[in-house]
């Protein structure tokens, strides 16, 4: 399952300091990362491991303020590391930085030859919560059309579509997808509630 963003519980909060987190000076780390950087090689591999895991710990806790903060340091380590990219947007998205999320989203998404569906879902889903549906559905549709694997997509644009109060247009896109797997019951549920939302809107 991929991570969904619902702006309406995103909590913007500003980044905190990791070095508070890391039990060490603001400007000790940052020299610690440049001195890594300019060494190169294992030098950076070391750093960046050992700083991953405690961001890693850091969003298992819940802190995802630190957790993002300290990720930024790996990415700077390993700036062509796509996996820290895609848990750095996650970790973004969840203390409501999108549009820096996005950012990255879009990098990553594009250098996959807008191939890579589970970057695609989660981009989409921020397009969605900066009021950029267009660009959401053009996501979603993409792999509803291409994709193996497109139940999320496709509950996501009809959710999308009906939030917009284009209910007739979210029940084609289920329609759709009943077609293209009938054995699949979701799709079957969410145009039953979209015809109950409509009925109530």
């Amino acid at each position: 399952s991929q991570f969904p963003v619902d702006k309406n519980h995103l909590a913007v909060k500003k980044i905190a300091d990791p070095s508070v987190e890391l039990g060490i000076k603001g400007e000790d780390l940052k020299q610690s990362v440049a001195m890594a950087k300019a060494i190169g090689g294992q030098a950076a591999q070391y750093l960046a491991s050992d700083l991953f895991i405690k961001a890693n710990d850091a969003s298992i806790r819940g802190d995802y303020q630190i957790a993002a903060s300290v990720l930024r340091y790996v990415m700077e380590l390993t700036p062509k590391d796509n996996f820290i990219k895609r848990k750095l947007s996650i970790e973004l998205i969840r203390v409501g930085e999108l549009k820096e999320a996005e950012s990255i989203l879009e990098t990553v998404f594009s250098e996959s030859h807008n191939k890579d569906d589970s970057i695609g879902l989660i981009l989409a889903g921020v397009y969605a919560a900066l009021d950029k549906g267009e660009k959401a559905r053009l996501i979603y549709e993409k792999i509803i059309k291409e994709s193996s694997d497109f139940q999320e997509a496709c509950v996501f644009l009809a959710r999308n579509l009906a939030n917009e109060k284009k209910y007739k247009e979210g029940q084609g896109i289920l329609d759709k997808c009943i077609k293209k797997d009938a054995t699949e019951p979701v799709y079957t549920f969410y145009k039953g509630k979209l015809y109950l939302d409509k009925g109530v809107s």
